[in-house]
């Protein structure tokens, strides 16, 4: 009834890995809706007669966020492939690595579309808050970027 078994060796290492992964998935769901939502946003809204989307330092803002969300899909698809294989250290690497590259892109590109969204980003009435919170929250559960960043130079 209430017997207690043992775990297979490694078990405890894996879950955390697949947990910091799927931490990491959510975040970068998040920052890529971010991307959709700036990008929409900069069509709509005008300054000087003209969208702000026309303007070559938001269009820089909205391809750096567009470029972090695409590499870390790569990073967190590479962190996937190695949960999925034998090689516990292979593992690790792969996942701090892609925990902590998503964390750090994550949590930039927040900053970057709230930049861009202005003062509608703070308000109650805009999703931009939402998302922000996501990645905040991704950020502290199953390993922070810092931590990520030791376990990597520490493998």
């Amino acid at each position: 009834e209430g017997a207690w078994s043992v775990l297979e060796h490694g078990t405890v290492a894996f879950v955390h890995d697949a947990l910091s992964t799927f931490r990491a998935m959510d975040a970068l769901g998040a920052a890529a809706r971010l991307v959709e939502m700036t990008v929409e946003y900069t069509g709509q809204r005008t300054q000087f007669d003209r969208p702000i989307g026309s303007f070559q330092a938001v269009k820089h803002h909205c391809a750096d966020m567009a470029l972090s969300v695409e590499a870390s899909r790569a990073a967190l698809w590479a962190a996937a492939v190695a949960l999925d294989g034998d090689d516990s250290d292979a593992r690790l690497r792969a996942v701090s690595a892609a925990a902590a590259f998503t964390g750090d892109g994550a949590s930039t590109t927040a900053q970057t579309a709230l930049q861009v969204h202005g003062g509608i980003g703070f308000t109650w009435e805009h999703d931009v808050h939402l998302l922000i919170r996501r990645i905040k929250v991704d950020e502290l559960l199953d390993g922070t970027v810092s931590y990520h960043r030791r376990r990597l130079a520490a493998a």
